[in-house]
């Protein structure tokens, strides 16, 4: 094997792989990244078995070849090459050498042998906008636990309804719902996807420019360019109807500028103990909007917001850290907050999006 990359792509490909690269394994090979060189193409591979990944580069082959290095030890090593805009890998004594202008390095390389084969999915193709699939990721993820026995709690949930393909995340205290619209919705079965997956699934969306090929089936979900492959498995579980606990009774309403309930909860935040308990307490009749918490230890601290509220009177906790994790996802200059009553969710939705809803359960005093 010897081979002719430019350093940018290169350093670039490394890196989306090493991510995805198994960390911590038992089996030496899963944190490694496969490099094979066949006719004016370099191609990486890595694998966690649960996110497999393909990227392939133009290169100068001048004897094809296939070695496994570290993929870590690869992603540091070629991110600290300097002054130079070509590296060239050459297969040495089965180690890899690697070139410079200035240097001549020897990487010891692992047996590939057993290195996964990535089978690529045929059968579902369907073409996707990549920005709208992105966006619907975004908007949800956060909702969902990173670690738990059950799989609706730690995946984002994807199915098509209509003329929408919708996004929904829990972790059972907070659910997060998208609606993307889009010109030809996917037609494939409703799936549940990972959660420690969707950062390095955006990641892949966030490169491509306009569309790409999507495959679902009841065991994985993979996304295609015609230089990139990345595929994940989905979960096996039934995502909860939670349509059912979306409140269907008002009983009041308070519409705030973003900006100033998200001002506001920076300013809590501050005062919060380690139970992150913040105090909603909304007066209609006299267009009160209270937001307040208390630490023993430090003090406490109550704001008032200028706000449109209807309805009754209500009091009711909410976590802070929860209602704070929704401002990064609105998109609207002002939010209306729905309540249903004591003990029951409150619905945030931004004023004129109706595409995204944010549903929040009280805290016990």
């Amino acid at each position: 094997m010897k081979v002719e990359i430019q350093k940018e792509e290169l350093g670039k490909s490394i890196s989306f792989a090493e991510r995805v690269a198994g960390k911590n394994t038992t089996t030496p090979i899963l944190g490694t990244i496969l490099l094979k060189a066949t006719g004016n193409l370099l191609t990486l591979s890595a694998t966690n078995i649960d996110l497999s990944l393909e990227v392939t580069i133009p290169a100068k082959v001048h004897t094809a070849g296939t070695v496994a290095v570290p993929a870590q030890f690869l992603n540091n090593f070629v991110s600290s090459l300097y002054d130079t805009n070509k590296v060239v890998f050459e297969l040495e004594n089965n180690n890899l050498v690697v070139k410079t202008n200035h240097s001549s390095s020897v990487v010891k390389a692992i047996p590939h042998d057993e290195f996964p084969s990535i089978v690529r999915m045929g059968d579902g193709k369907q073409s996707v906008t990549a920005k709208d699939i992105s966006q619907g990721l975004k908007s949800v993820w956060w909702a969902a636990t990173a670690a738990s026995i059950k799989p609706e709690l730690s995946s984002v949930y994807m199915y098509h309804s209509g003329d929408n393909l919708i996004f929904v995340a829990t972790d059972s205290f907070r659910l997060a719902e998208k609606r993307v619209q889009m010109k030809k919705v996917p037609e494939s079965p409703p799936v549940l996807i990972p959660y420690k997956n969707i950062a390095d699934i955006i990641r892949f969306l966030d490169q491509v420019k306009d569309t790409c090929d999507m495959f679902v089936s009841h065991n994985q979900i993979a996304f295609a360019t015609p230089t990139m492959y990345l595929a994940s498995r989905v979960l096996e579980g039934v995502f909860p109807d939670y349509k059912q606990v979306i409140p269907k009774d008002v009983k009041t309403t308070v519409t705030v500028l973003t900006h100033d309930l998200q001002q506001s909860c920076k300013l809590l935040q501050v005062f919060t103990d380690k139970f992150n308990q913040t105090v909603f307490t909304i007066a209609p009749d006299q267009k009160k909007f209270e937001v307040r918490t208390k630490n023993a230890d430090v003090g406490e601290t109550v704001v008032t917001l200028d706000v449109k509220a209807e309805g009754e009177p209500i009091e009711m906790s909410f976590n802070h850290r929860y209602v704070s994790d929704v401002f990064p996802v609105l998109t609207t200059e002002s939010v209306t907050l729905v309540f249903s009553g004591l003990a029951r969710p409150m619905v945030v939705r931004g004023i004129g999006d109706n595409t995204f809803m944010y549903l929040l359960s009280p805290m016990n005093k």
